[in-house]
């Protein structure tokens, strides 16, 4: 089901609420606790010594590191001090190794502190706009900017989103005549080396597009929000009102001035859809009947409205009706809450574009299937694109035909290959017309085939359940990017038939390979859990929570669940460790708790406090054994400290009374945290409506 994240990175390629995704990074609780990524702050205070500024703040006649103030600081030890000047253009290459440990960025507080770091300092001639890339590291490098050097509380932004030897990168505008003080830092006290730094500031000029839905000049006001727009043609406003068709913003209704038009060949709805900027904190700033600010991930604190629903029928053609929750704790938006969105079902729906693209709802410019380019920007080109799948000038059909079965050992060469398929689950694999071979292989049983590719040649696998270019049939994929070896190992059954691709990195990436097969049937019983087994007790008896077969007895683990009380304790340490959830739980042990809320034919809100010094979460479903049957999941925040424990809040409205749930108390999996279990404190609560 399409949530308010997924919908905003399809139409406007941002990610709306951070905390509903992401990933992908090492940090803890990155992908569900935003502040381990980047961090904005804010600078000193007015009349208070700035102690690297050159200026005298506090009128005493006493400048920077002369003024008594500013004793002790470290903005007056050497480093400070002797920070390096860069400016526009600037190319350094440094090296941490031989540092020491001066300062810290809120992005890296989680790594626990005590990097290495440099310092740089940059003076802005005119308000310009700082663009600082760290790149050619080893280790796990973030930046930071102050304003006043060593001052964690001057600092302006801070980004360390990414793992050891991935590029980092911060923008931040400065105004005239400030001086930043640049920090290349260590997420933690064993990341240090070599990395380059280069530096960019630019002036800023005015806001240049009133309808790109963008902050041009990073003044916090966006588009006809801008004085710079304010008069203009595109600030013009019309009489459609929220949710209705539109070709631009000038089209559209908006109380304060500031219309915006979702553009069906810019942000894919049919028809385009009416809007106009808001404050989402408040949700305010919507002059259509039930319409509402929700946060679009703008960079501010402005959102867009989107119109309010009950059913498709309230919306536009070619729009559905949509809950796109869960909207983020504190929201003045009830959960229950419907918007129209896009959900076109037919071409005939997009009358600009002239392409639905079911699977996400949203009209878009389709892939030509015959000329060679990449027309929608995903890497896939031609038959290579899921857009192709059933032109006739693709020639799946054959290429399928012609596939040979896979047997122990299979050389062969890509140089004279296919170019029709490709895969986005390994970088691309494929992609750009590289060439490819196919094999077919039909599993004896249960067990684990494994597949190693033996090359010199830049090439990479990937497996489908089907021979299609459908990338919902992908099953597994091995490149590392590299010319060299590849292994895959996937689950399967007996009987099951799948395809195996052999396909270059690039255009260019072709050559010589060996491909083998070995399958590894599975052994219930032997205590190792294998293949399609779930579990493995090492014995062959149901009814223990592990069955005849090896898979997990759900039912058996649900009949632990005690009844839950309004208060209660209770440690998850022993718990059993099977469930997951949407918000944590994977490889984590979990205690169950059974509560029937309310009476029958009540509806109220279930409302749920977790405390605890360990990171665990909590969620409710209405069939204990069913992830489907999820009401909701709280997992916010990182760990807690002794004396300190974090609190977790799940509220769940239109629960209905007399109906049995299961609440779960979960720990968060994530790998550098290490087991996340011990006490805590559940509270339960029912409030009939």
């Amino acid at each position: 089901m399409r949530n308010l994240a997924k919908l905003l990175a399809i139409s406007f390629g941002a990610a709306l609420f951070a905390a509903c995704g992401g990933g992908g990074h090492d940090h803890p609780d990155a992908a569900s606790h935003p502040d381990a990524t980047t961090v904005d702050g804010g600078g000193g205070d007015a009349g208070v010594e700035n102690c690297s500024d050159g200026i005298d703040n506090d009128g005493d006649g006493l400048v920077d590191c002369a003024d008594s103030d500013c004793a002790g600081t470290t903005a007056c030890t050497p480093v400070c001090m002797n920070a390096m000047t860069v400016m526009d253009g600037s190319v350094v290459n440094g090296d941490t190794s031989t540092s020491t440990d001066h300062s810290s960025g809120s992005c890296q507080a989680t790594g626990g502190g005590g990097g290495k770091d440099d310092v740089y300092k940059i003076t802005a001639g005119a308000r310009s706009l700082l663009t600082l890339n760290l790149t050619n590291t080893t280790a796990d490098f973030g930046m930071y900017v102050q304003t006043t050097c060593g001052d964690t509380t001057s600092q302006i932004k801070c980004a360390d989103m990414l793992p050891a030897g991935a590029d980092e990168t911060l923008s931040v505008p400065l105004e005239a005549g400030v001086t930043a003080f640049i920090w290349v830092d260590g997420y933690s006290a064993t990341e240090a080396g070599p990395y380059t730094l280069t530096v960019s500031l630019q002036p800023i000029p005015p806001e240049a597009d009133c309808t790109n839905l963008v902050d041009d000049d990073f003044d916090g006001l966006i588009d006809c929000q801008d004085p710079d727009c304010m008069g203009t043609p595109a600030c013009a406003t019309g009489l459609t009102l929220t949710g209705g068709p539109c070709n631009a913003s000038s089209d559209c209704s908006a109380d304060m001035m500031d219309p915006t038009c979702f553009t069906e060949a810019a942000y894919g709805y049919p028809m385009g859809y009416c809007s106009e900027l808001c404050d989402f904190a408040t949700d305010t700033g919507c002059g259509s009947p039930g319409a509402h600010c929700l946060d679009a991930g703008l960079g501010t604190m402005s959102g867009v409205c989107l119109r309010s629903c009950t059913t498709a029928a309230d919306c536009s053609t070619g729009d559905a009706c949509i809950n796109l929750g869960p909207y983020p704790m504190g929201s003045p938006i009830p959960a229950s809450t419907m918007f129209c969105v896009f959900g076109c079902t037919d071409n005939a729906q997009c009358t600009t574009t002239g392409f639905c693209d079911v699977a996400n709802g949203n009209c878009r410019v389709p892939e030509n299937c015959t000329n060679g380019i990449d027309d929608t920007g995903n890497g896939l080109v031609d038959c290579e694109d899921p857009d192709c799948a059933t032109a006739a000038t693709c020639p799946f059909a054959a290429v399928c035909a012609a596939a040979l079965p896979a047997l122990a050992s299979n050389p062969g060469d890509t140089t004279a290959g296919t170019t029709d398929f490709a895969t986005t689950g390994c970088t691309n694999l494929g992609a750009g017309l590289a060439k490819e071979r196919i094999f077919t292989y039909t599993s004896p049983g249960n067990g684990t085939l494994t597949l190693n590719l033996t090359t010199t040649a830049n090439l990479g696998m990937y497996v489908r359940s089907a021979c299609t270019n459908d990338p919902a049939t992908d099953l597994g994929c091995a490149s590392d990017g590299t010319a060299g070896n590849e292994t895959l190992s996937l689950t399967v059954t007996a009987g099951e038939a799948v395809t195996i691709f052999v396909d270059g990195a690039t255009t260019a990436d072709m050559g010589a390979f060996t491909l083998t097969t070995a399958f590894a049937a599975d052994v219930c019983g032997d205590g190792a859990i294998t293949g399609a087994e779930t579990c493995d007790d090492g014995n062959t008896t149901s009814g223990d929570g592990c069955s005849s077969t090896c898979q997990i007895e759900f039912p058996f683990y649900c009949g632990m669940a005690v009844a839950g009380t309004a208060s209660q304790m209770g440690d998850n340490t022993s718990g059993s460790n099977v469930f997951t959830s949407s918000c944590n739980g994977v490889g984590e042990p979990e205690k169950l708790y059974s509560f029937t809320p309310g009476m029958a034919g009540q509806m109220g809100t279930l409302s749920l406090t977790l405390s605890s010094v360990a990171d665990l979460g909590v969620y409710v479903r209405t069939t204990c054994a069913d992830a489907a049957s999820e009401l909701g999941c709280v997992d916010a925040l990182p760990a807690g400290a002794p004396g300190m424990p974090a609190v977790e809040t799940l509220t769940i409205p239109g629960v209905a009374g007399g109906v049995p749930v299961t609440i779960f108390v979960d720990g968060f999996d994530f790998p550098s945290e290490g087991l996340q279990a011990g006490p805590y404190t559940l509270t339960i609560a029912y409030t009939p409506m």
